[in-house]
C-alpha cells in the first residue's frame, strides 16, 4: 500500500511539472541562425528547460532571441492547449525582471497573441511587482488591461477625467497634445482614455471616438497608434469606426502625404487594427503590408452576419447554443456579442481543448489498486 501511494504520488508530481515546464524542442530555434550556432556550440540538448537557460547565460542576443521565439511560439501554434499558453506566457513575462529584456517583453505584451486567459497568478505577480517605476507607463497600463489586473496604485478612471482641465476650450484631446508637442500614445491621459475604454467606461470611450471623427481620415494615416488603439479597445462602436477606415482611399496610391510619398493607407491600418478585436478574423495583426489582405478584410466584412463578435466577449458555445434552441423551438435566445465586460477567465478554464497529457496514468493507478485488492482476498482465502 505505502508503494502504491508513492507511485501516485510520483506519478501526480511529474504531470504537474510537465505542464509547467517548456523545453527547448518546443521553440523554433533553428530558424535562428545566432541560436541554432549558440545551443550547437554550448552542446545544449533539446530536452533542456528554457528556463534554465535564461537563467544561465549572459548572452543578451541569445536571450533577446529566446524571448522572441516564446512569443512567436504562442502566436504560431493555434492549437497550443491552455496550459502549454500559460507556461509560455510564464516565461515571457518573466522578460519584464530583465533590465535589457524589459522593453521588448512589455511592447509586445499589450499586443497579439497575449490574452488575460494566459496570464497565470505568478505572471500578474510579476507584473505589478515591476510597475510603474520599472515599466514605461503606457506600456504598463494597456497591460494591466491585457491582464486584467488592477493595480492599487493606479487610478485610471481618474486620469481619463482630467481631459477637460487638459483640453480647454477646444474639447480636443489629440489637438490639445500636438500642440502641446506630446507624443498622444505615450501621455498618460491618452493611455488612461483607451484602457478606461476597454474596461467599458462610455465617457473615454465617446472622447476618444469624438476626437477621432473630429481629426478626420487624412490626418489619422498620420497616426497609426490611434488607430491601433481603436481596435485595441475592442468596443463595439471602435470596430464601426474601424470598418469606415477600412472601406476609406485615404491616401490614394499616388497621394503625398506630409512628405511621403508611398505612405501605408488607412485602410490596411485599419484592417489590422480589427483584428485586436474581431473573433474569427481572417487577419493576423503582424501579417506585412500588402493590399491584397486589404480586400480580404473587406470581403469578410461584407459578408459578416450579426453583431461584431468581440473577442474576450463572445464564446463559440454560445452559437452552438443557438442552434440547439432554434432544434428544440425554445424561445430563449442566448446572448452574443454584447458590450458588457465578462468575468475574468481563470487560468485552466478556456474555451479551447484543454490537452490531457497525463490521464493514463489514472487508468494504472486504479489497476493496481484492483489488482492489489484481488491478491489481498486470494491470499487470506488460501
Amino acid at each position: 500500500m505505502r508503494a502504491l501511494i508513492l507511485l501516485t504520488t510520483f506519478c501526480f508530481m511529474t504531470s504537474i511539472s510537465f505542464a509547467e515546464e517548456i523545453l527547448l524542442r518546443d521553440l523554433d530555434v533553428q530558424s535562428s541562425p545566432r541560436l541554432s550556432e549558440y545551443f550547437k556550440t554550448k552542446n545544449i540538448p533539446s530536452d533542456y528547460l528554457v528556463k534554465d537557460i535564461l537563467e544561465s547565460t549572459d548572452d543578451k542576443k541569445v536571450k533577446s532571441g529566446l524571448y522572441k521565439e516564446i512569443g512567436g511560439a504562442i502566436r504560431e501554434n493555434k492549437n497550443l492547449s491552455l496550459e502549454k499558453k500559460i507556461a509560455l506566457n510564464d516565461l515571457f513575462v518573466g522578460g519584464l525582471k530583465d533590465e535589457d529584456q524589459r522593453y521588448y517583453v512589455s511592447n509586445r505584451l499589450r499586443l497579439p497573441p497575449f490574452e488575460k486567459e494566459y496570464f497565470s497568478a505568478e505572471a500578474k505577480n510579476i507584473i505589478l511587482d515591476q510597475g510603474i517605476d520599472h515599466i514605461r507607463n503606457s506600456h504598463y497600463l494597456r497591460i494591466l488591461a491585457v491582464a486584467d489586473v488592477e493595480d492599487p496604485d493606479v487610478d485610471t478612471r481618474s486620469i481619463s477625467e482630467r481631459a477637460d482641465a487638459f483640453t480647454g476650450a477646444t474639447g480636443d484631446i489629440l489637438e490639445a497634445l500636438e500642440a502641446q508637442h506630446f507624443a498622444y500614445y505615450n501621455s498618460d491621459l491618452w493611455t488612461a482614455l483607451v484602457v478606461e475604454a476597454r474596461k467599458g467606461n462610455s465617457e473615454a470611450l465617446s472622447r476618444i471616438l469624438d476626437d477621432v471623427r473630429n481629426t478626420g481620415k487624412s490626418k489619422m494615416v498620420s497616426h497609426p497608434e490611434v488607430v491601433e488603439d481603436l481596435g485595441f479597445i475592442r468596443q463595439l462602436e471602435a470596430v464601426d469606426v474601424l470598418v469606415d477606415f477600412l472601406f476609406s482611399d485615404v491616401p490614394s496610391a499616388n497621394e503625398e502625404m506630409d512628405g511621403h510619398v508611398g505612405v501605408i493607407p488607412l485602410s490596411f491600418r485599419a484592417a489590422r487594427a480589427i483584428s485586436l478585436s474581431l473573433a474569427d478574423y481572417p487577419f493576423d495583426y503582424w501579417d506585412d503590408y500588402d493590399y491584397r489582405k486589404v480586400q480580404q478584410a473587406r470581403e469578410f466584412i461584407s459578408n459578416y452576419e450579426g453583431e461584431w463578435r468581440i473577442i474576450g466577449k463572445w464564446k463559440p458555445e454560445e452559437e452552438t447554443l443557438a442552434e440547439v434552441v432554434e432544434v428544440t423551438e425554445e424561445s430563449t435566445t442566448p446572448e452574443v456579442a454584447t458590450d458588457k465586460l465578462v468575468k475574468v477567465a481563470a487560468p485552466g478554464s478556456s474555451e479551447e481543448p484543454v490537452e490531457q497529457p497525463s490521464d493514463w496514468w489514472l487508468w494504472l493507478v486504479g489497476a493496481l489498486v484492483v489488482l492489489g485488492g484481488l491478491a489481498v482476498v486470494v491470499r487470506r482465502k488460501s
